[in-house]
């Protein structure tokens, strides 16, 4: 099993930043930021999936108007 942020199964991992996206998506990028928080608040992963690199990715431009510096951390840990 691949391990990632948090030694989050990378699975598990794409889940969370799924929900984020949901969260985001329904204009609510409070709840986004703070189901991210262990992610975000966590040392830059080296190996991310390509699939969870993506959805940050998404999920960073959608919240970058109203939690600018959750999506700076987000490109971060994208590699954005």
């Amino acid at each position: 099993m691949r391990w990632t942020l948090l030694g989050m199964p990378s699975t598990r991992l794409l889940f969370t930043v799924r929900a984020a996206d949901c969260h985001a998506c329904a204009h609510d990028p409070r709840a986004a930021v703070e189901l991210l928080g262990p992610a975000l608040e966590s040392a830059p992963a080296a190996a991310l999936p390509a699939l969870v690199g993506h959805e940050l990715r998404g999920l960073r431009g959608r919240l970058a108007p109203y939690e600018p510096q959750a999506a700076r951390r987000l490109a971060e840990l994208a590699g954005a």
